[in-house]
């Protein structure tokens, strides 16, 4: 199992500061919005997870209950603008490019 993306792990950190979920309900629904955005909780940056908790993260948290999910996804997208974005490319394309295979 891939480990999950600094990301990932800040804006679940903020949901669980700031909602009564737990852990595994708060998982749950960011990879439920990023999986609708077709992204991974291991490779999803914080610019990309970001965009989701403008609108799709807002949604699930809705659905889950959460009262005031906006400002809840306020506050992970604030978190989120002070992680620097990280990749972790391993895309058959990127592994082939590092090996020197494709020119």
């Amino acid at each position: 199992m891939a480990e999950d993306s600094l990301a990932f792990a800040a804006a679940c950190q903020v949901v669980e500061e700031l909602t009564e979920l737990s852990g595994a309900q708060i998982r749950g629904t960011v990879r439920l919005a990023l999986r609708e955005a077709g992204l991974f909780d291991s490779r999803v940056t914080s610019s990309q997870l970001s965009v989701v908790a403008k609108g799709l993260l807002v949604r699930e948290l809705r659905a889950g209950g959460v009262a005031d999910a906006e400002a809840v996804c306020e506050a992970v997208r604030a978190r989120l603008a002070s992680i620097p974005d990280v990749t972790n490319d391993d895309s058959p394309d990127a592994v082939f490019a590092r090996l020197g295979l494709v020119t």
